[in-house]
């Protein structure tokens, strides 16, 4: 309880300070989202902004935008500001402005997709109206847990709250606020379609996390070290079959080509290989054999200007040499010294 009213405390603090010196985009939003509690508590009017799997199949995707700021619930309003705060401070200053509205337009508008595709399925083969007509997919719960597995993605070991059980670490948040908001479900206390909201909010951020978010300082796409793993957001005991499971969701993700497969490398474990290269024998050959020809032409030259001398060590000149003489040279990777002058045959001379 101490620890629980220091968190709280500091909280306070911190979250009155930041309001003075917050950014435009944080004040903002937080006046949409109170401006949607008022009017959800409208009947018409929540209505009117808010979304359903039969509006998203009947092609009104302007509530696609409006749906996001529409909230019946005050505690889900509350964990969407702390959220929105959280993702302002800690998020925002590191990704930028960009990078942070790309990772909640894609949770917010796959979250809702894919709920009204299950919905449609449940519509068909059950005949179920309640899902398909009537449940809203409205909030900011998807984004609100795509802000926490952020959160444990680079700060996954900070200590939240100590309690006499156990100590609550960033990186098991997003199991928290599911477990939390299924009990709160049964309930009734929040609406029924939350944890499914959280679900695929949950899954969404950490597939584009994991895979597709870029890094621009390292030139890499997504993060695929081992503490952020799909395992490593859940418990030390559940985590051998969180292993199975995600193993068996990155196949899917796989097979639907919705991210490339990882391959990691044990350095570790590598061996030294020793790697010929039989084209090296034959370049040092063939350079070798350059340097001495033109060692040769060199020397020829001098020998050209300075005639005398060459008289005097009776070495011919190229123009004194016949067409029936072929100059080579012998060993000519031991060469320069030696200059040998062989007649050519008849079987040379057309050489």
């Amino acid at each position: 309880m101490n620890s629980a009213r220091i968190t709280g405390s500091l909280f306070t603090e911190n979250f009155t300070s930041y309001l003075k010196n917050a950014r435009v985009s944080f004040k903002a939003t937080s006046v949409l989202f109170l401006i949607g509690f008022v009017i959800s508590t409208i009947p018409v009017l929540h209505q009117a902004f808010s979304l359903t799997a039969s509006d998203f199949f009947n092609f009104q995707l302007w509530r696609l935008l409006t749906s996001h700021f529409v909230e019946t619930n005050f505690l889900v309003l509350g964990w969407s500001l702390f959220s929105l705060y959280q993702a302002s401070a800690l998020l925002e200053p590191i990704w930028g402005h960009i990078e942070l509205l790309k990772l909640f337009g894609i949770v917010q508008l796959i979250t809702p997709f894919i709920i009204s595709c299950m919905a449609f399925i449940c519509y068909i083969l059950t005949r179920n109206v309640d899902f398909y007509y009537h449940t809203y997919v409205d909030g900011f719960a998807a984004a609100n847990t795509a802000v926490l597995v952020a959160i444990k993605q680079f700060l996954p070991d900070t200590i939240v709250l100590t309690t006499p059980i156990g100590r609550l670490k960033n990186t098991n948040l997003p199991l928290c606020a599911l477990f939390a908001c299924l009990v709160l479900s049964v309930f009734r206390i929040t609406r029924a379609v939350l944890p499914l909201q959280i679900v695929v909010g949950l899954e969404a951020s950490w597939i584009y996390l994991r895979f597709y978010q870029f890094h621009p300082d390292e030139n890499v796409h997504g993060d695929s070290s081992e503490h952020f793993a799909w395992h490593t957001l859940f418990p030390r005991r559940l985590q051998p079959a969180a292993k199975v499971t995600g193993k068996t969701l990155h196949r899917v993700c796989i097979a639907l080509r919705l991210c490339a497969p990882v391959r990691h490398v044990d350095l570790n474990q590598m061996h030294a290989v020793n790697v010929v290269l039989t084209g090296l024998e034959t370049r040092d050959v063939e350079r070798r054999r350059q340097k001495a020809l033109r060692d040769l032409n060199e020397r020829l030259n001098r020998m050209r200007s300075s005639p005398t001398k060459a008289e005097s060590e009776n070495i011919p000149l190229m123009e004194e040499i016949g067409p029936d003489v072929t100059v080579t040279s012998s060993e000519i990777s031991d060469f320069p010294e030696s200059v040998t002058v062989i007649p050519a045959t008849s079987e040379e001379s057309s050489i």
